[in-house]
């Protein structure tokens, strides 16, 4: 049946050429496309989504003699085709669109050719068994227009680290395991085309298992992009290696990113007292195939721009300074690296902290490892146990299985705890012992769990201050604290400024297709002269904005924002300098204005939290512009 598809007067089911959203809070939502589709911010859009990338009238498709073309429509950020920003471009089915941070799938194929092939089972007359195919909707319709709160409980599970994940190693170890344990799969793998990970086309999970290479998953998933249900694996498939796995069940979904295949996820159970899998849990299988394919690509996308990058400055380049103080810092955690003891690293917000961290475990020989980045004040106090250290099915309301936590995940490899200073006291005790003995228990469990891992932590706060309070238990500073990496502030590394403002510029100019952009004199002045209480971070959203908004070939102060450039101002009219209050009260409105209003980024700007920071607006009496 075909999908119900949004509509001027209503929702209709429809087959014809539609645009399916994939990101943000309307992902799934599909929009009929007739002759004109307008997509953007403005309310008289056909499509309006709420993207502060999109311009108001951003872009838009048009359908003529049966084929459609995308068209910017003078957009700010332009309009991206298969990772491409384009002017004009002919669609295809499964192209991909990026609007700002909006990605959709344009669709042409009538639903009933995308359709997922079920295999099952049937025995001919003469006693032979073939394959017989079932067609029947993939994906969320299988789960049904409503998914249970458990199916949704699944797939969050199973998708909730996989945004920002930028190592694609890691990212697909880590998703694995997972993925086993939900489905409560005997072997499970991920199959990859294209460029392989670690050397390989491969990951297995458990290590050493052998998954089946039946004749029909090739043709079917690699070949066709096609979800397989095998119920009656062994007789169905017909293979060897099915039958010397005495594999009872099977089911995989392709990881597809718009039109282009990355390979696809396989499970299957052994045994033959081994329950099968059913058309439920390929639905499921392939809504996390399409999580893990986005996340995937993105990964895959960071990992190439940093090789790129790094071929063109001959040098690591996210890790990028000349002055003293940052150059003893970076040789104290290469120093570091070399052992397997726990380093504290800190330094005031956006000085690069985690950065550092994974310079540390590229340089160790745990490369080769997961790299596990937990931040801890991002975590809610309920569940910061449960997520460092796994739980036990029935431990608490809502654990309907067993679930590893972080410490699991990066065994054999490195667990970066950012923002440390801010775990509950309560908890820390439970650490320490991990720290010191590589053993812990999960939440509600009885018997230990043995890991081997390297601890490295975080903060921007004065740790010393706060065991001297009390809010930091002086044993654990001192397990942590072997060794200390301590990061400069940018106001510290003033030489630094121009390399990293020409870092920066270089990754955005590329980005958005403006090869010729450079800094004015007059703008690198400025730059060099600021205090940047935002460190390295503020940094880099100050030159993209800078590149944004230029027009011509070179940035001038008029890109940059006002108090960058109104750094020398006083009280107008009475020559004298700003009062603290009204230097604070000017910070928060320009940590606001650069932000666009979004209170916790401009909160971490600053370095305070987003309560501090509404108190500080209510103080003031600082107002939204318009």
């Amino acid at each position: 049946m075909c999908p119900a598809v949004d509509k001027p007067g209503g929702q209709v089911y429809a087959c014809g050429m539609r645009l399916r959203i994939d990101t943000g809070r309307e992902a799934g939502r599909q929009v009929l496309i007739e002759d004109r589709l307008v997509i953007g911010r403005g309310e008289d859009c056909s499509l309006r989504i709420l993207d502060e990338g999109a311009s108001r009238r951003h872009a838009e498709i048009v359908v003529e003699n049966g084929e459609a073309r995308l068209v910017d429509l003078d957009s700010s950020n332009g309009t991206y085709h298969n990772g491409k920003r384009v002017a004009e471009e002919r669609l295809a089915d499964g192209d991909l669109l990026r609007i700002g941070g909006t990605e959709m799938i344009f669709l042409a194929l009538p639903e009933g050719q995308r359709e997922t092939v079920l295999e099952t089972a049937a025995q001919e007359e003469d006693g032979s068994t073939t394959l017989e195919s079932t067609l029947d909707p993939g994906g969320a319709d299988i789960l049904g227009a409503e998914p249970s709160r458990e199916d949704l409980e699944k797939v969050y599970r199973l998708v909730r680290d996989l945004p920002g994940a930028l190592d694609p190693q890691s990212l697909l170890e880590g998703f694995l395991r997972e993925l086993v344990e939900v489905f409560a799969a005997d072997v499970g793998a991920v199959r990859l085309t294209g460029t392989a990970i670690a050397g390989r086309g491969e990951l297995v999970h458990p290590p050493g298992a052998r998954p089946v290479a039946a004749r029909v998953l090739s043709e079917r998933v690699m070949g066709k992009g096609e979800g397989v249900l095998l119920s009656q694996a062994a007789e169905a498939a017909g293979s060897e290696s099915v039958l010397a796995a005495r594999a009872g069940s099977i089911i995989a979904a392709p990881l597809s990113s718009g039109r282009k295949s990355l390979g696809f996820l396989y499970l299957d159970r052994r045994g033959d007292a081994a329950r099968p899998f059913s058309v439920h849990d390929l639905g499921l299988l392939a809504e996390a195939a399409t999580a893990a394919a986005r996340a995937l690509r993105a990964a895959r996308a960071h990992v190439d721009e940093v090789e790129r990058l790094s071929r063109l400055a001959g040098t690591e380049t996210d890790i990028i300074g000349e002055s003293p103080a940052f150059l003893r810092a970076l040789e104290d955690a290469r120093r570091a690296a070399g052992s397997s003891s726990p380093v504290l690293i800190t330094g005031a917000t956006g000085t690069g902290k985690e950065v550092v961290a994974r310079l540390v475990h590229r340089s160790s020989q745990r490369r080769g490892a997961p790299f596990v980045p937990v931040n801890c004040a991002a975590v809610p106090g309920n569940l910061i146990e449960s997520e460092l250290f796994g739980h036990e099915r029935g431990a608490f309301t809502g654990a309907s299985r067993r679930r590893a936590g972080y410490f699991e995940t990066a065994d054999g490899g490195t667990l970066f705890l950012d923002e440390i200073g801010e775990l509950p006291v309560s908890l820390q005790a439970r650490l320490l012992r991990a720290l010191e003995t590589g053993e812990f228990y999960r939440v509600g469990g009885t018997s230990p769990v043995k890991v081997d891992v390297r601890v490295l932590a975080a903060t921007n706060r004065d740790v010393e201050s706060a065991v001297r309070d009390g809010s930091f238990r002086e044993d654990l500073f001192y397990r942590l604290n072997v060794l200390r990496v301590k990061l400069p502030s940018l106001s510290d590394r003033p030489g630094d400024v121009r390399l990293l403002a020409g870092y920066f510029l270089r990754i955005k100019r590329n980005e958005l297709k403006k090869p010729g952009l450079e800094f004015s004199g007059e703008v690198l002045a400025e730059l060099e002269g600021y205090r940047w209480p935002g460190n390295v971070r503020e940094l880099a959203n100050v030159v993209e904005r800078a590149v944004v908004l230029a027009s011509g070939n070179e940035i001038t102060p008029a890109e940059l924002p006002a108090d960058i450039t109104r750094r020398h101002t006083t009280v107008a009219g009475a020559g004298r300098p700003l009062t603290l209050a009204e230097a604070e009260s000017r910070a928060v409105e320009a940590a606001l204005i650069h932000t666009g209003w979004k209170k916790g980024e401009a909160a971490e700007l600053l370095g305070i939290s987003w309560p501090t920071l509404n108190k500080k607006i209510e103080k003031y009496g600082i107002s939204k512009p318009g």
